[in-house]
């Protein structure tokens, strides 16, 4: 019976936690965790054993052993299912992984903490943050006035539920929001509207705060270069919180120069580490964070939480959520 069971390979923080909220999963899945030393359990590279589902939990990810998952999930002849921890797909093993047959579903668990730290670092920018602490430091009683979000626009490049979340913060203290996606029917996700690529350039003229989303593809590295830089508004304030081969850096230092934008709120990067030497670092009108905004102190629950909703469908054969489309890889 136990030769019979699916295997779940996964990390042992991420087994413990699961089974001790849902001890069915000790009957359910026979564990076969990723060791760091680089052994595979036999039972994993048996041609003829079991099914296998594999979970890239966000665990993976903060203890730097990412790839490593990734290299032998596509060494398992058995995978069939891998639920990543991870909302984007760009790097070029999970494609190596669908390409031998496994079903890939990507997690949105980590939509709410990143639309929280958007909505906090543009507050941050809108009310003097950085003048505020330094006039703090010099015991200096500055007054000035300051951008409220009440009133001012928005616009979500990539409008999908990390644009949802944050739409709906916005919207709380009284923003306008515009979500830009392929496809503009459907519901608006809490944004005011919802436009195609097409009128793009329009939304940007008029918006206080543009904010790219987009996963990382052939057809959108370097979106985000000159001549998107010079349809902003003048004063806008750039976040880019999809990934880093989207923005031309080179390029938006020469335009936050030009004041289009005139500050730049950046959680990725084109290089990550981001280099020692990067201007990125020091520049008066950049506010740089080490991709991690979605790593909120509730991440791990939620990230839980898909995939045993995704194992529950699995079991009784039932449609997967969130599993990725070819047009990803």
């Amino acid at each position: 019976m136990d030769q019979e069971r699916p295997i779940l390979f996964t990390f042992e923080e991420t087994w413990r936690r699961l089974a001790e909220h849902k001890p069915q999963l000790r009957e359910d899945l026979r564990p076969a965790l990723f060791d760091p030393s680089g052994v595979t359990a036999p039972a994993l590279l048996d041609p003829q054993g079991p099914p296998v589902i594999g979970l890239l939990h966000t665990d993976g990810y903060l203890g730097g052993h990412a790839g490593e998952f990734l290299d032998r999930c596509a060494s398992l002849p058995n995978l069939v299912w891998l639920q990543s921890g991870s909302a984007g797909l760009d790097d070029p093993r999970f494609a190596e992984i669908a390409r031998n047959g496994a079903t890939i579903t990507r997690n949105d668990a980590q939509a709410s903490s990143i639309a929280e730290v958007i909505v906090g670092r543009v507050l941050d920018r809108f009310q003097n943050g950085a003048a505020r602490r330094h006039a703090n430091w010099e015991r200096n009683w500055m007054q000035r006035s300051f951008s409220e979000i009440k009133g001012s626009r928005w616009v979500i490049v990539g409008h999908g539920a990390i644009g949802g979340e944050l739409a709906q913060r916005v919207r709380a203290f009284g923003g306008h929001v515009t979500g830009i996606r392929r496809s503009p029917g459907g519901p608006k996700n809490h944004a005011d509207e919802i436009l195609p690529p097409g009128k793009l350039e329009g939304a940007l003229r008029s918006a206080d705060v543009v904010v790219l989303l987009l996963p990382l593809k052939d057809d959108t590295e370097g979106f985000a270069d000159a001549a998107f830089f010079g349809r902003m508004k003048q004063g806008s304030t750039l976040c880019n919180f999809g990934r880093g081969g989207l923005v031309v850096e080179k390029d938006l230092l020469e335009a936050l120069e030009a004041g289009r934008p005139d500050f730049a709120i950046l959680d990725v990067f084109g290089t990550e580490p981001l280099p020692a030497d990067s201007p990125l670092w020091t520049h008066p009108q950049v506010d740089v964070s080490p991709h991690n905004s979605g790593m909120g102190d509730g991440l791990a629950g939620r990230t839980d939480a898909v995939f045993l909703e995704n194992l529950a469908a699995w079991q009784e054969g039932r449609a997967l959520r969130l599993v990725a489309g070819r047009d990803l890889f």
